[in-house]
C-alpha cells in the first residue's frame, strides 16, 4: 500500500519537476518545434508523466511507469535504497503516529515556488503525541531477560495502528 502510494506522487508531484536544461549545438527540429543552436530545451519529468503513453500504460495498470527516476543511462542509480528508506520511515512513521492526519485540507495546501523542485511549503498535521523512549546516561542499554521483556510487553500499551497490526501478526 504505501509503495503504491509512493509511485502515485511520483506520478503526480515528481520533487524533480524540470530537469536536465539542453541546449542544442545546432539547428534542429524536435517534436515539430523549431529549435536554435543554443536555445534552452528543459526537460520537465511532470510534464512527461502527462504523456498519453504513460498515461495508458498507468491506466493499464503499470503504476511505476512514471520518470520521476528518469530512465535508460541517466536513471537515478539509488532508486532501490531511496524507495526501501522511504517505505521504512512511513512504516515507521505510522507504527510511532497511528492517528496521524492531514490538518487542515489538502487542497488548501501550497506548493514551494521553483522552476526545478516540487514540494510542499508546509505540510500542517495532526497527531497524538507519544512519549520518547529513555535512554540511560551511561550510554548502553543493558540486555533484558526474557522476564523482563514478557513484563514489558504486558505493561505497554497496545498499539492498535494498521501497520502496528500488520507487524504484530507478522512476528508472532
Amino acid at each position: 500500500m504505501i509503495d503504491e502510494a509512493l509511485d502515485d506522487t511520483l506520478w503526480e508531484n515528481p520533487p524533480m519537476a524540470n530537469y536536465a536544461p539542453h541546449y542544442p549545438a545546432t539547428d534542429m527540429e524536435f517534436a515539430g518545434q523549431q529549435l536554435q543552436a543554443g536555445d534552452l530545451v528543459l526537460v520537465s519529468f511532470a510534464a512527461a508523466n502527462t504523456g498519453p503513453a504513460l498515461t495508458a500504460s498507468r491506466q493499464a495498470g503499470s503504476n511505476r511507469a512514471h520518470l520521476a527516476w528518469s530512465a535508460g543511462p541517466h536513471a537515478c542509480p539509488s532508486k532501490e535504497p531511496a524507495r526501501h528508506i522511504t517505505v521504512t520511515a512511513i512504516e515507521n512513521l505510522f507504527n510511532e503516529l497511528p492517528d496521524l492526519q492531514l490538518a487542515v485540507p489538502e487542497d488548501s495546501l501550497t506548493w514551494r515556488p521553483g522552476p526545478f523542485n516540487r514540494a510542499l511549503a508546509t505540510l500542517p498535521a495532526r497527531f497524538t503525541p507519544v512519549q520518547p523512549a529513555r535512554r540511560s546516561s551511561g550510554g548502553s542499554v543493558p540486555a533484558a531477560s526474557g522476564q523482563d521483556r514478557a513484563a514489558d510487553a504486558q505493561a505497554a500499551p497496545a498499539r492498535t495502528g494498521r501497520w502496528s497490526q500488520f507487524l504484530n501478526w507478522l512476528t508472532r
